[in-house]
């Protein structure tokens, strides 16, 4: 048997060869990714134009909104590394890298804010933020976005005679919001388009499913007219740069409610299903009252822990009531009631008694003990904190 020897030239070439060929093999779709990402990264300083729109299931409605903003890079800021600066047609923003100032253009009036200002660092709503270029370039550099990410689908599309690359995949919502919280849950459905010949992103889309999938959250975002080249002056992102004409803090009271240990005020409304009820009639129990309205998708995922409440502490003289506000179509509330498995009593035409509880918001709960005081209140949804607190008022009540 006849056997190749090969001389050393020889198989250099076949080294290199297979070298060449590996490093020209297609990149992975995860891959194209990152590098748009690093791409986007390039640019210290993006101006364009967007339209935004929000579908949401339970209330079957979408609001629109549109815009220009400004980024510039941060290298201090530690949120999102950039300062912002946008208009719409009635309002206009900035954030500094300390704060945000929001100013209604209508009202003349405006409100200062950290952009982070909620308990746990929950994130201030900018949806003109939240699908943005950044936030797209964030998330899309993050260390974490290889193992957080995956069921990734390219596509070719033909826009206008030109070519873009449609993608989209699945990933942890902690990933792809602009401010992440380590205890962050849930999962997103991706779709971003970019331009194939500089990589920039034209749409942007999340799907959100929302209480056991049943409902979802869809956030749609297009962009036009970018440009990379106008930096704008320090001063317009200053607090100075409000006119001076203009109010501040006229929404304070959104944020606020009745003073704990102050009597809970009365009031007797109807049931969804049954007849009437009073607060009253419910003394000697404790009561939590959850202020709620048809569209709020807070209110919707609050409803599997109000349900474990009522269901643990029943034995306890404990009951839930939700309170729905802003609604007169009764068997409109009953279908919303039974779709979402209440498993509560509910009263609407609560918005009679919205402003004895100072609901501007929704959810706010407030807890009510045996005498008709209020013990406990809480705005927006965070259940592990008002369940901490309905145990520790019912196991150490006298």
């Amino acid at each position: 048997m006849k056997t190749t020897q090969y001389t050393w030239p020889f198989f250099f070439l076949v080294v290199v060869a297979l070298l060449l060929t590996c490093c020209n093999a297609p990149k992975s779709e995860l891959e194209e990714l990152i590098k748009i990402g690093k791409q986007l990264e390039q640019n210290e300083q993006i101006a364009y134009s967007y339209q935004i729109s929000i579908y949401r299931s339970y209330a079957n409605d979408t609001s629109y909104r549109q815009g220009i903003i400004y980024f510039e890079h941060n290298p201090r800021d530690t949120s999102i590394g950039f300062n912002f600066s946008q208009e719409s047609d009635n309002s206009a923003s900035f954030y500094n890298g300390e704060y945000v100032i929001h100013m209604e253009q209508k009202d003349s009036f405006a409100y200062k804010k950290p952009l982070c200002d909620y308990r746990d660092g929950h994130m201030t709503a900018y949806p003109s933020l939240e699908l943005s270029y950044v936030a797209i370039q964030n998330f899309l550099t993050d260390s974490l976005f290889t193992e957080r990410t995956d069921s990734i689908v390219k596509m070719d599309t033909i826009i206008n005679n030109e070519l873009y690359y449609s993608y989209s995949f699945w990933a942890d919502s902690k990933i792809v919001d602009t401010y992440k919280l380590p205890n962050h849950k849930g999962r997103k459905k991706i779709n971003l388009i970019v331009r194939k010949s500089d990589h920039l992103p034209i749409l942007y889309s999340q799907y959100e499913p929302i209480h056991q999938n049943k409902d979802y959250h869809y956030y749609e975002a297009q962009f036009n007219n970018y440009s990379f080249k106008k930096r704008h002056p320090n001063h317009q992102f200053s607090i100075e740069n409000v006119p001076e004409y203009y109010s501040w803090d006229k929404y304070k009271v959104y944020f606020h409610t009745l003073e704990i240990n102050s009597k809970a005020p009365d009031w007797d409304l109807p049931l969804v299903f049954g007849s009437r009820v009073s607060l009253s009639d419910l003394k000697g129990k404790f009561i939590l009252l959850d202020f709620w309205f048809i569209g709020c998708g807070a209110c919707v995922e609050s409803i599997p822990a109000l349900n474990m409440l009522q269901a643990k502490y029943r034995s306890n003289n404990f009951e839930v009531i939700g309170v729905n506000c802003y609604s007169n179509d009764l068997e409109k509330i009953k279908a919303y009631c039974a779709e979402r498995n209440m498993q509560y009593r509910n009263v609407w035409k609560g918005d009679s008694i919205c402003n004895d509880y100072m609901i501007r918001t929704a959810p706010i709960f407030y807890i009510i003990d045996r005498d008709g005081k209020i013990v406990y209140s809480q705005i927006g949804n965070d259940e592990d904190e008002l369940g901490r607190n309905v145990e520790e008022i019912i196991n150490y009540a006298p």
